[in-house]
């Protein structure tokens, strides 16, 4: 795959970016970044290839890309997006999502299709760097979702359909960008071709946007006449679970922040914003980067440590390289 521009290889191979994605301490990162002749530690050699991660992140696409193709078709992937031998997918009824907001209706239509062309544009760069792209691999977006609502401790979890309406699939959406955007930033250290990198950087940019969207909307609707802070709290809940979930190796970073509307008492935050928390971003600003291993620990739904190679989302694993936890 060709470089977009020079501009982001500079930008994204510098060592304080390394470092804000996760690789060192935030205070290092500021260090590292605010003085050019002060050098940043340099990351350690990643045990995975560029084609390993690549492929590690098109499970995670592939995952994105079936929930929202059925929230707005209510059908997945094509057999040729899927790719050879690829596995089943078990989503409950109810696509596509009924909005009642054309606005609503075309957020969900246009990141379907921004979905579809980040895995085929995974499946090309893996293709072009002489890997092999990885196949879906078995999907649940029905028993995984009703397992993270029972353990969040939403109400009516156990019937929790994120197709049935508008305000489940949007908190279905929050969740799984912000699983996106920390598992691309938590990556990036481990990535060694400067072009791989800036494709990777673009993806993580659209997920950002997109997580950043989801996340306004459900805090817009939790103020002014009619609220709906439900939505807002469920999101919440959730939010709480995967950071449990993905705090299983015993590492303090790689949250992210919940959503608060800066609703008090019925009124908006102040006008500088210091109540209301919409991006889930450090005391520095930075998004939050998870590991792999944490990232697996979300994907399988295993909050207690160990080794596990299935459940959650992917009751048969991921494929690929990349699909054990290491602790």
């Amino acid at each position: 795959m060709n470089k977009k521009s020079n501009i982001a290889e500079k930008v994204f191979s510098r060592r304080c970016f390394l470092a804000g994605a996760g690789s060192v301490a935030a205070a290092t990162s500021i260090a590292g970044c605010s003085d050019d002749t002060v050098p940043a530690p340099i990351p350690e050699t990643s045990p995975y290839s560029d084609i390993d991660i690549l492929n590690f992140a098109l499970n995670l696409e592939y995952l994105e890309c079936e929930y929202y193709l059925r929230g707005a078709t209510g059908a997945g992937l094509s057999a040729a997006d899927a790719g050879s031998g690829a596995g089943t997918v078990t989503a409950p009824s109810g696509g596509p999502v009924t909005t009642g907001n054309a606005l609503y209706t075309d957020f969900i239509n246009e990141f379907s299709q921004s979905e579809v062309a980040h895995v085929r544009l995974l499946q090309k760069t893996i293709t072009s760097l002489g890997g092999t792209p990885i196949s879906r691999p078995t999907i649940d977006l029905q028993t995984a979702f009703i397992t993270l609502a029972t353990t969040a401790g939403i109400s009516n979890a156990a019937t929790f359909n994120p197709f049935s309406s508008w305000n489940n699939f949007i908190v279905g959406v929050a969740i799984f960008e912000d699983i996106g955007v920390t598992a691309y930033t938590g990556s990036a250290p481990l990535i060694s071709s400067a072009a791989v990198l800036d494709a990777a950087a673009g993806i993580q940019a659209k997920e950002a946007y997109t997580g950043a969207l989801a996340r306004t909307l459900i805090a817009a609707g939790a103020s002014g006449v009619g609220a709906d802070t439900t939505t807002l709290t469920n999101a919440n809940l959730l939010i709480a679970t995967i950071n449990k979930l993905g705090m299983a190796d015993g590492s303090t970073a790689g949250g992210a922040v919940q959503i608060n509307s800066g609703v008090t008492n019925g009124a908006l935050g102040t006008a500088t914003g210091s109540s209301i928390t919409l991006t889930p971003a450090d005391s520095n600003s930075l998004a939050y980067g998870r590991t792999p291993n944490q990232v697996l620990h979300i994907a399988y739904g295993k909050s207690s440590t160990g080794v596990y190679s299935s459940g959650g989302f992917f009751p048969n694993g991921l494929n690929g390289t990349i699909k054990t936890t290491t602790t």
